[in-house]
């Protein structure tokens, strides 16, 4: 039997880039929905949770195609690094659209 870890870099080897985005989408997704059960008491499907982290993914992308980074102070970004050996780094990040708030 795999552990998560041995799951987790089996799908990415197996993956085009493409699907690689959308399963770490979707893995985050449900991974929030699990948090917003336990802390928030808020009920999610599966389907939903899925749906979500798909939406997620193409609004990020959107975002870029848009902002193309012409307007990112790059003193404030934080350069991703590759993780030592057997180590398993998550970044998460988030961002709000003036029309959802």
């Amino acid at each position: 039997m795999l552990n998560f870890e041995q799951w987790f870099f089996s799908l990415f080897a197996i993956l085009d880039e493409e699907k690689m985005e959308q399963a770490a989408a979707i893995i985050w997704s449900l991974w929030n929905q699990n948090n917003d059960k336990l802390w928030h008491n808020k009920m999610v499907t599966v389907s939903g949770a899925i749906k979500r982290g798909i939406d997620f993914l193409n609004w990020y992308k959107i975002a870029r195609v848009r902002w193309n980074g012409s307007f990112v102070n790059h003193s404030l970004v934080s350069w991703w690094e590759k993780p030592a050996l057997e180590q398993l780094k998550c970044n998460i990040d988030t961002m709000f659209f003036r029309t959802s708030l």
